[in-house]
């Protein structure tokens, strides 16, 4: 059997929207993906976990929000191994349990600066590409220095791809969910449905 191409997009989640779609959608057409996995951490150590919906939550809202995409699924495996979630053990496993794919890890640009100041970034790069969506408005001149120095450094394999600007922040979701306006172009239909029957949870 041939190898496939694995992608992998992780995060929080909290809620998945649509700007996380289409990130998934242009990384697998950048990189002609077989498959994209959407991961949602357990707890990520580089946010504040007060406002953050419970993890199966968050899972099942990733799963309903992905399923007319036959290529897109939702691991729990974060969520499962507990406590705080690091991508370089996530990375470890998905190696074991596909040690014949290429798996591609899908960054939005600006993440590509503070990646060395992950835990364990040598694992993150050798044993997985880096597929970085870059707006075109992005210092590509600063982005081009700072892989460079990653490739000298772990020996990264990065690629950047073109998607326009999708930053969608937990307050346009509030208000646009506040004020009942909008928020189908923010959010997908499973999202809505749930966090309006549950608003007091976001």
């Amino acid at each position: 059997m041939a190898s496939l191409k694995i992608g992998i997009l992780g995060g929080t989640f909290n809620p998945i929207h649509k700007g996380h779609i289409t990130l998934a959608k242009r990384a697998k057409a950048a990189a002609d993906l077989d498959r994209v996995i959407f991961i949602p951490s357990n707890i990520s150590y580089m946010k504040d976990q007060s406002e953050i919906l419970p993890a199966y939550v968050r899972y099942d809202l990733v799963k309903g929000s992905i399923e007319s995409e036959p290529a897109f699924m939702v691991s729990d495996m974060e969520i499962r191994r507990g406590g705080e979630s690091y991508t370089f053990e996530t990375i470890r496993a998905l190696n074991d349990l596909y040690p014949d794919d290429m798996l591609y890890f899908i960054v939005g640009a600006d993440t590509i600066f503070s990646m060395e100041k992950w835990q364990h970034p040598e694992v993150i790069f050798q044993n997985a590409h880096i597929l970085a969506a870059s707006r075109k408005d992005f210092e590509s001149d600063a982005l081009q220095e700072k892989i460079t120095e990653l490739i000298d450094r772990f020996g990264a394999d990065i690629t950047i791809f073109s998607t326009e600007n999708i930053d969608i922040s937990s307050t346009m979701i509030r208000d646009a969910l506040r004020n009942d306006h909008n928020a189908e172009e923010l959010l997908p239909e499973a999202v809505i449905q749930y966090l309006k029957d549950h608003h007091h949870a976001y």
